[in-house]
């Protein structure tokens, strides 16, 4: 990812998921600090907002999908994006 970013709660990025945490956050790499990236899959690059700044990490929010991930199928849901009742519904596992 992009070196010059400033990294701050609120601030939005841009990244690359690379696979889930235990508790099924996505995990990317912002400057070298993992980040944990609520409502992200493998796959998928997006635009997150950082949520925590914490010495060893950052976790952040899927803002919005830029490029879709192999892994992600067709939701059935119609309240999938609101209400986080069918988590990974959009995941083919």
């Amino acid at each position: 990812m992009d070196e010059n970013i400033l990294i701050k709660k609120g601030v939005d990025v841009q990244l690359e998921i690379e696979s889930l945490a235990f508790g099924g956050m996505g995990v990317a790499h912002l400057n070298d600090i993992v980040t944990f990236v609520k409502n992200a899959i493998p796959g998928q690059r997006v635009t997150a907002r950082i949520t925590k700044k914490r010495s060893s990490y950052l976790e952040a929010r899927s803002l919005e999908v830029l490029n879709e991930s192999p892994y992600e199928v067709e939701i059935q849901c119609e309240h999938f994006s609101a209400c986080g009742g069918c988590s990974f519904q959009n995941l083919d596992y």
